[in-house]
């Protein structure tokens, strides 16, 4: 039988969700899933509310949720003006959306930084390869020069003229090469720094927002012994 979700319930998830953070991992992961558990054990064993849920219903009512909040939000949009009051619930769906929305957009700046990786290498490799033909055969040609028996100034000259070309061709490629390595460094180094910001900026707000989850949890729990009191 399905649990009724109350909006105290909600809360709860939406509390377990911005402690836990789930999307610090990426979708479909070992990782998340164990995060997604952690939520719904430490639901299960909430002191005050009664649940009953598993990893993938508290995810999916979290989606469920997130669609009706930023479907709210667009209507509130296109009706300028209008101002709703926000809830405890609204404020913590709030935050989960944006720092949603942050980690997909780091999942994308790091599948786009490993797909140029992998294109520069593959463009080193083909430069390589190009050099490497270029090079055989013009010391073939060179051989077939040498080797033979009536010998001429003309093909000495091509000789020297192709031998020209492919150092000036090598020259040429060694400089693009060096300068797309040095490129990839500096690009490296540039991810590098904005993923250290974004851990630490990720690491001091959640410290920021443990403190206050405890308050809130505080505050809840003195609501809800003074309704039973009362």
């Amino acid at each position: 039988m399905a649990m009724e979700w109350t909006n105290d319930h909600d809360i709860a998830l939406a509390r377990e969700v911005l402690l836990l953070e789930p999307y610090r991992h990426k979708a479909r992961t070992v990782e998340r899933g164990k995060v997604w558990q952690k939520v719904a054990d430490n639901l299960n064993s909430h002191a005050i509310l009664r649940f009953l849920v598993t990893k993938k219903s508290v995810r999916e009512h979290l989606k469920l949720l997130l669609d009706k909040y930023r479907a709210r939000m667009q209507k509130e949009r296109r009706d300028s003006g209008v101002e709703v009051e926000e809830t405890e619930l609204d404020r913590a769906l709030e935050e989960i959306n944006e720092k949603w929305e942050a980690a997909e957009e780091q999942d994308i700046l790091l599948l786009n930084n490993k797909k140029k990786t992998e294109e520069d290498r593959a463009m080193g490799e083909e430069v390589r390869k190009r050099a490497c033909e270029k090079l055989s055969e013009t010391m073939k040609r060179k051989g077939e020069g040498e080797g033979s028996s009536e010998p001429s100034k003309k093909r000495s000259r091509k000789g020297g003229n192709d031998t020209i070309e492919f150092l000036r061709e090598k020259a040429n490629i060694d400089m693009a090469m060096k300068q797309e390595e040095q490129k990839a460094r500096r690009e490296e180094h540039e991810r590098q720094t904005r993923l250290y910001e974004l851990a630490l900026a990720n690491q001091q707000q959640q410290q920021q927002q443990s403190n206050q989850l405890m308050s809130l949890m505080f505050g809840l729990m003195q609501q809800i012994a003074g309704r039973k009191d009362s």
